[in-house]
């Protein structure tokens, strides 16, 4: 296969490509890039017909024979590039220290969204399966790119402090885990409510309201954005997710509430819909 490959020529169309990874990337990094639970997301999120990992052998000028991974992409060539990239910076991610910061080439293809560290354990789930459940559900790609180490030092309280709004302002500024979510533009969208929906069920209030009257706060994009918006009651009567199902059908928009909150994503129109 990889003989085969490296006299295949790149095209525009539907094509077939490899990228040797970073001669850092380790033995481990390498078996988990290797499962499924990796791959199949990348494939989702960039597009591509298949992607697949494998050890391409090299020769040194003494003879010396090295195994060097690779990843094989097929698509068309937007496709097979983004699939490339995202498993060079989802492997960098995986040497123990994180990413400073995303590539500049990848800066624009993903969100961004912060969960506290007292719930990364859960957000993860063992052997990330809850993280690869969301991935499943939206057609995105997410990893953790690094840790924000949070403000520093105590504030000064007074008596008259409202203990919950304090608490709540140091989980917004405290230690968290970014978390980098790739695909197509609505796929990202459903991913990043699914996440801040678990982040709001798990500290209710985090997300806080206009400091204006109202109930909602809107993004103001006339295109993909997200609308937060804040009921009298919960929105959902029971543990399923009938009511945001209902919505989002109706509206077009990815729709999910935790308590009396409810996150609307989709293009401005599509959001004014939802809210009505």
């Amino acid at each position: 296969m990889a003989s085969r490959m490296e006299v295949a020529q790149p095209c525009n169309g539907i094509g077939l490509d490899f990228t040797e990874l970073p001669s850092s990337t380790t033995y481990g990094t390498t078996n988990r890039l290797r499962q499924s639970e990796t791959l199949t997301p990348v494939r989702r999120a960039s597009g591509c017909i298949k992607v697949e990992m494998f050890m391409h052998p090299k020769w040194s000028a003494t003879a010396d024979r090295s195994d060097v991974p690779c990843v094989l992409t097929v698509g068309t060539r937007e496709q097979r590039w983004k699939a490339s990239q995202l498993i060079v910076a989802f492997a960098a991610s995986l040497g123990g220290k994180g990413l400073m910061a995303l590539p500049a080439h990848l800066a624009g293809e993903c969100r961004l969204v912060c969960v506290p560290n007292g719930m990364m354990a859960g957000f993860l789930g063992p052997r990330l399966c809850n993280l690869h459940r969301v991935e499943e559900e939206t057609g995105a790609f997410a990893f953790v790119l690094r840790e924000r180490r949070g403000q520093q030092g105590k504030r000064d309280l007074d008596d008259s402090a409202d203990m919950l709004k304090v608490m709540l302002d140091q989980l917004r500024t405290g230690p968290a885990s970014e978390i980098a979510i790739f695909g197509p533009a609505r796929a990202r969208l459903a991913a990043e409510i699914k996440t801040m929906a678990q982040i709001e069920e798990r500290y209710h209030g985090y997300f806080e309201r206009s400091a204006g009257p109202g109930s909602e706060v809107l993004d103001p994009v006339e295109g993909l954005g997200i609308d937060m918006v804040w009921l009298a009651g919960d929105f959902e009567d029971s543990a399923s997710r009938t009511r945001a199902e209902i919505l989002s059908g109706a509206s077009g928009c990815h729709v999910e509430s935790a308590g009396r909150l409810v996150f609307v994503a989709g293009a401005r129109g599509q959001r004014a819909r939802a809210r009505e």
